[in-house]
């Protein structure tokens, strides 16, 4: 019986060893997986919160060739990303090359910016944050409703 409980036990603790969710302040993290298979609204670059953007400020990650794609609310913009556990790293983006209002274009600034700093995530399933090297939100999404 005894052997049976530490097989049991065993089985839970690896079960649980190959779960990507780990624990945290609100709901649990999601695995990039996940992240990648979501359509994000971009809702704040650092302090700044989009108001009236020509286009959706949106972001989307395709997993199987690590591309990323989206729009900067006038510009759209492609490209790649390395990412390796919770490390991710835009590689340099294309973009459309429309000229819009001054804010919206200091926004589209500040973004490309926040993209190039980016250094992590951290995902829960309605938010994704995308993160400095020290941890801090550079850019903050929420799961876009279809």
């Amino acid at each position: 019986m005894r052997s049976l409980v530490l097989c049991v036990v065993a089985l839970a603790l690896a079960v649980a060893g190959c779960i990507d969710v780990r624990s945290g302040p609100g709901a649990p993290i999601q695995p990039f997986e996940s992240v990648a298979a979501t359509d994000w609204r971009i809702v704040a670059v650092g302090e700044r919160v989009p108001t009236a953007p020509l286009e959706p400020l949106e972001l989307r990650f395709e997993l199987a060739e690590s591309r990323v794609n989206g729009s900067t609310g006038v510009n759209r913009f492609f490209g790649t990303f390395e990412r390796s556990g919770e490390s991710l790293r835009f590689r340099p983006l294309a973009m459309t090359r429309r000229a819009g209002p001054p804010e919206a274009m200091e926004l589209e600034t500040a973004l490309v910016g926040a993209f190039e700093a980016v250094r992590g995530w951290r995902a829960t399933p309605t938010e994704l944050a995308l993160l400095d090297a020290s941890g801090g939100v550079l850019v903050r999404c929420e799961r876009a409703t279809p």
